[in-house]
């Protein structure tokens, strides 16, 4: 099987019950996907391909858009490996799908406005995070809970240096329009979230 993958993405392999799942990343998107690959009882192999993400979330559409042609590109491969012609001795492979998010702790903290008390900026820490697509893995994990919210909404990563008040690290503001990804000291961002917070109400 002859098969190639963009630069900006890599993959990892899993075995699981039944089978081996093919974790695709991206470079700034973070994780996008998985191809499941389980053998059958009737001597056949089932693939299926699922994208990561919240399905009201506009960023799995984007995942989708990327992932979705890679693993259809595979699943091809896959069969003219095998000798098949159609979907043969490989299964046909299923529409993707988003599987259930497991469980995680992520901090993340509501500020609200000194005058009416609502809450008007949402922070998440992803204190691990020091590059862009990790940023987005943790956006999209806290993606219902942002958008219930309703607020203001930015992930910050880890410091990219030594910890102080002017050491950058890399923030995103994903709601309630996602902007790029920068560098900014907490001096300079407390600085932004001032002005915020004194235009609430």
């Amino acid at each position: 099987m002859s098969f190639s993958l963009p630069p900006e993405i890599t993959f990892t392999k899993q075995l699981i019950q039944g089978g081996v799942s093919y974790n695709f990343r991206h470079k700034t998107l973070g994780d996008l996907g998985r191809m499941v690959l389980q053998d059958r009882t009737d001597g056949q192999c089932h693939i299926s391909s699922e994208v990561v993400g919240d399905p009201d979330d506009p960023m799995t559409v984007t995942r989708s858009e990327i992932f979705l042609p890679i693993s259809e590109k595979l699943t091809a491969a896959i069969e003219a490996s095998a000798g098949s012609n159609g979907p043969g001795p490989m299964g046909k492979p299923e529409k993707a799908k988003t599987p259930p998010a497991p469980m995680e702790r992520i901090p993340s903290t509501q500020i609200p406005c000194e005058r009416c008390g609502k809450v008007a900026a949402h922070l998440i820490f992803a204190d691990y995070a020091r590059e862009v697509g990790e940023l987005e893995d943790c956006a999209r994990k806290m993606y219902s809970i942002y958008k219930k919210l309703n607020v203001p909404t930015w992930v910050i990563g880890a410091p990219l240096g030594i910890p102080s008040d002017h050491t950058p690290a890399l923030t995103v503001q994903v709601w309630p329009e996602r902007q790029d990804a920068k560098p900014i000291s907490p001096a300079d961002f407390n600085a932004e979230l001032d002005v915020l917070l004194d235009k609430h109400c």
